[in-house]
This record gives C-alpha cells, structure tokens and sequence, in this order.
C-alpha cells in the first residue's frame, strides 16, 4: 500500500490518469448501453433533426415548449447516433465526459500550491478522482441531457482564473484578458445550455472576494461578465435571434409574459416544482435531497456529499466571523484562492436552489464538492487532522454512490444502430398531418425517423397553449389537405424482454437442452429469486428440453393497454374537435438500441369543419 502511494504522488502518475479516466469513463458509458433517457425521446435526437432539416415553419411545437429549445449542444450527439456505430458513440461520449477529471485536476493543483511533498501530486489527484465518482456525474455519463458535457466550461472558466492567478502570484494589474478569456467559454457552457447561467453569474460574483481593490474587483467583474455575454452569443445567440424574427421572444415560449406572443400564455421561466416549499426547507435542502433525491429529481441517488459540505460551510463561516471580530485574529485569513473557489461553490448552490432545484444541473459544483470539504476542513483544522478527516469523509461518501449502485436515467442494450422506427406505409406524405398529444410518453423522437415531407403538431404537450395556438394546428392541418394521424404510446411488458434476454443467454450456456441444465435453471431462478419461471418446452420442439417464461403475476394484456393509451389520446383530441378510434389503430415497431419501443398509429377526424374548431384549452 506504501508503494501505490508512493507511485500516485508523482508527475507521471497525474499524466497517466488525464489518460486513463476519460477512458475509463468511455468505457463505464459503454457498459450503460445505448441513451434512452426522457428527454432524448422528447427533444435531443428531435430539435438538432429540425433545424438542421429547417423544420421551425412546417412542425408546430412537437416536443411542446421544449420544441424551442437552443439545438446546437444536441447536434454533435444527433450526427453520431445517425453516421457512426452505436457502441463507439457511447464510449466517446463518456470519454468526453471524463476529460471532467483533467480539469478537475487543473483547478485542485492550481487551489493548492503549497502542499507538503508527500503530498504534492497525490491528493489532487484523489480529489479529482472522488469529484468524478459523485452520484449526479455519473448517472449522466455518457447521456445526451448536456450536464456533464456543459461542466467542462464551467470547470474551464473556473480553472482559467486560477491559472492566471497562480502565474501572476496575485497581480490582477493585467488580469483583464485573462478574466475576459475565462468568462467567453462559462457563456460558451451557459449558451449551450442556459442552466449553466447561473454558474457563470457565481463566478463573476465571487471575484468580488479577490485580495484587490474595490475597483478593481469591480473592474475584474465587469470585464467577466463581457467575456460570458460573447460566449452567449456565440453559442445561442443565432437562436435568440431566430426565435425573435418567428415570435418576438429570443426565449420561446418562456418569459412570454415580458415578450407577448399570441402562441403563449403569458408564463415566466419553467418547471419550478422542484424548489423548497417554506423556510424549513430552504434551511436544511441539503439534508432533505441527500435524504430523499427524489425531492430534486426522478432518479434515485445516494449522495451525502452536500449535507457534509453544508456543516461545513456553516462552520467556516461562523468561525471566520468570529474570528475577525476579535482585533487579535484580524490577519487570520482563508488563503484568496480557496476563498474563491468556496465563494463560487456557495453561489453557485445558492443560485441553483432559488432557480431550479433540479439535481442533475448541479453537476458543475457537484464535481467541485471533494475538493470544497477538503479546502473547509483545511481552514477549520490542522493540516494533519483535515487531511485525515477528509480521507474518512470522503471514502465513505464515494463508497455510499459506488457500493450503493449509480441510478441512471435509461439505457438500453446495444446493437449496431442507436435508433431505429419501422415507418407506416403512406401514400400522401406531402399531405399527411402527424398530432403528438399528451405526456403518457414522449414520442417526438419518432419524427426524427419518419418522412420528412410529414408535418408534426404538438397538442396538449406541456406548451402553454392559447386559443390562437390551436387556430394555427388547425390551419396546418387545413393547409396540407391531407389525411390525419395520432401518435399514440403502444405498451410492452419489459419484463417479458428480461425474460427473453436471460433466456438467450440460457441457451448460449446449453442450460434449456437437457435435464440437468434445466435443473439447474431452476435452481437459479429460485434462489436468486429472479422474475421467470422454468416451463417444459412446447411439444415438437427437439432442440430444447425447457425454457424461460413469465411468472403468472407478471403478464400483462397488452392489447387492452394499448387500447386504453389511445382512450387517452382521444379524450385529449375532444378538447380539439377531433376523434380517433381505438380500435382502429395500427401497431409499429421502433429500435432503441436491441429493444422494441412499439407506437401506435392511430387516423384522426375531426368533429367540425376547421373554420368552426380552434377550442382548445387556455
């Protein structure tokens, strides 16, 4: 054990590991398998598909107000998925993703200059390393949601100033280049995805803390905050624009309550479901979501690291309070550096619960919270006991994510193409008129799939709708005088795919072609008390002697779920002057990776002539 730590505090081994994890960070994407994440079904493989396909005229709001969503983050994800094996996509993802850790190691080198020699290399190092084992990071490895790609200019911006601060020893006389360069790429991470804003603004305020004049961090703030509005523009800019020539409000739908569109009700920002609900809440959110993850989030994840770094912070805080009001310990002061990058970590949390409390955005100061407890034990204790305390703090938090199982947010079984939809056969596309109702599922990635000549109408998709809104679908579908179809949720039992999978695999291993191989199935699904049951294999059949099917508890009628799915829609449609029938309705195969998503495809009528309809909901 001696020796390995030995090894780990070298300059070689820091260069061996900015190699080796993005690799293995490729390779753990890769083990996940293929994206099927939400909101790529939504919007990651359906918006790039649209702008690059110039689809803002002929589509209406299809992934519903996220249908307006800046594209660009999406299209590199969107052009692999569609040119490059499946498998190697994943791995690249995850390998991008990890390039997390390079800089993670930049900014705990650049935050900790003067460590003692046996320490010098290695403990930046380890807090890199525990950064990119934190819970939100990995359960968005390799995914198309953009937090863990977006980080890296978060993480970029943050560790350009302190690499500037490490060179110049504090002279901020002619930092303002160098402030400029770092607040170009947090706006380049904040336009390509607008979560990342808030970062970029904990950034430019923490500045104010630097050992400067008031002016001079005004200055330093000022020429950031230029650098981050370039990034802006280069990044959503184009967008901004786009959205402001086709509705007058660079932020379509959102904030239509300042930017009137007679699409939208006049609502302000999104989803703020996700924020405390009173004081209480506010006070101890750290405990409550390390708690309960689910208060934050879909995903289950096991993360104490944020109630560990709040008890700290506090204690920090209060101390150094008290500390400076005492004449005798004026001059005790936290070292500038450290003291930024707590600044920023605390803003940045700040920022993010009053905005949008959603977990998976705080990826960027999540992989900054290792090095954050160790920087806050360091300034409450002795150099010794805080390395110590954060050694014990720290493995017990990794080991809760790893130890505990990473909750991811989908993925499927690979094959050779990511995406895949059997198409319909029609014979007016150039006419047809595709609706995408309700939330039951997210089908819009099925556009991306489909002939381009049809056009896709989002109908009670989450956009805040006006009656205009739905005037305009039935102008659409009036305008292209052709025939009118629902996409509707078609229903699989996933236990029966496990079964099917974990039969295959059964017959790989010989086990269903004799006796002793079915007894010993058996004894398998016994006692690891898996979800299948052995059954004798049908008469007729010589190449087996058993095989694996559902436990009675586990069937499914699929025919009535699917059936009741279009019930659904076509209560929906009511609220548009139209009908479908449920019997009526076709069912069609979709690919995600090696498993089925099947959809329904569903004619729709209208109960009105389209002058007479345009009712729907406000």
């Amino acid at each position: 054990m001696a020796e390995w730590s030995k090894r780990l505090n070298t300059r070689r081994a820091q260069v061996w590991a900015c190699v080796l994890v993005p690799l293995a960070c490729g390779l753990l994407s890769w083990l996940y398998g293929v994206d099927a994440n939400w909101d790529l079904f939504s919007t990651h493989l359906y918006n790039p598909y649209a702008w690059l396909d110039g689809r803002l005229g002929t589509d209406l709001a299809p992934a519903g107000f996220q249908s307006y969503f800046n594209p660009l983050l999406d299209v590199p994800y969107w052009w692999m998925s569609r040119h490059w094996p499946a498998p190697w996509v994943g791995f690249i993802m995850g390998a991008v993703h990890g390039l997390n850790f390079v800089l993670l190691l930049g900014i705990a080198r650049a935050v900790l200059p003067e460590l003692p020699e046996q320490d010098r290399h290695r403990l930046p190092l380890l807090l890199a390393l525990a950064g990119c084992l934190t819970a939100n990071f990995l359960s968005v490895l390799g995914n198309s949601m953009g937090d863990d790609a977006t980080a890296l200019f978060v993480l970029g911006g943050l560790l350009l100033i302190l690499r500037y601060w490490q060179r110049q020893s504090g002279d901020w006389r002619g930092a303002l280049p160098a402030l400029l360069a770092a607040g170009l790429v947090a706006g380049l991470g904040a336009g390509l995805k607008l979560t990342n804003a808030p970062y970029a603004l904990a950034l430019c305020l923490a500045l104010l803390s630097l050992p400067t004049t008031w002016p001079s961090r005004l200055r330093l703030a000022f020429m950031f905050g230029v650098g981050v509005l370039a990034g802006l523009s280069v990044t959503t800019g184009y967008w901004w624009w786009e959205m402001w020539s086709r509705f007058h409000n660079p932020l379509f739908p959102m904030f239509s309550s300042v930017f009137p569109n007679p699409l939208s009700r006049a609502v302000g920002v999104a989803d703020t479901s996700w924020l405390p609900k009173n004081l209480f809440e506010t006070l101890f959110w750290p405990f409550i979501f390390s708690w309960d993850s689910h208060r934050v989030g879909q995903v289950h994840l096991r993360q104490c690291i944020w109630a560990v770094a709040y008890v700290l912070f506090w204690w920090w805080a209060i101390r150094t309070v008290a500390r400076r009001l005492r004449e005798k310990d004026r001059a005790a002061r936290t070292e500038p550096r450290a003291l930024y990058l707590i600044c920023t970590v605390a803003l940045g949390y700040l920022i993010w619960m009053a905005l949008f409390s959603i977990y998976r955005y705080l990826v960027p100061m999540e992989l900054l919270a290792p090095l954050l407890v160790f920087l806050l034990l360091r300034e409450l204790k002795p150099y010794a006991t805080a390395r110590r305390a954060a050694a014990w703090v720290l493995c017990l938090a990794t080991a809760g994510v790893v130890l505990g199982g990473v909750s991811t947010w989908g993925h499927e079984p690979w094959s050779e193409q990511a995406y895949a939809v059997d198409p319909p056969a029609l014979e007016q596309t150039d006419k047809t008129t595709v609706l995408i109702m309700g939330h039951e599922a997210p089908l819009t990635w099925l556009a991306a799939f489909l002939p381009p000549e049809l056009s896709f109408v989002g109908l009670s998709k989450g956009f805040p709708e006006t009656k205009a809104y739905a005037q305009k679908a039935q102008g659409i579908i009036a305008s292209r005088g052709g025939p009118v179809y629902a996409l509707v949720p078609a229903n699989r039992n996933w236990r029966l795919d496990e079964v099917q999978r974990a039969e295959a695999l059964a017959d790989r291993w010989g086990l269903t072609a004799g006796d002793r191989g079915c007894a010993m199935l058996t004894s398998l699904t016994t006692r690891l008390h898996l979800h299948a049951a052995v059954q004798p294999a049908p008469a007729g059949d010589t190449t087996q002697r058993c095989r694996l099917g559902l436990l009675p508890e586990d069937r499914q009628d699929i025919a009535a779920a699917d059936r009741a799915s279009a019930e659904r829609v076509a209560g929906l449609l009511k609220h548009y002057r139209m009908t479908l029938d449920p019997q009526a309705c076709a069912t069609y195969s979709a690919h995600v990776g090696a498993t089925v998503y099947p959809y329904q495809w569903c004619r729709v009528t209208a109960l009105a002539a389209p002058e007479a309809a345009g009712t729907g909901r406000r």
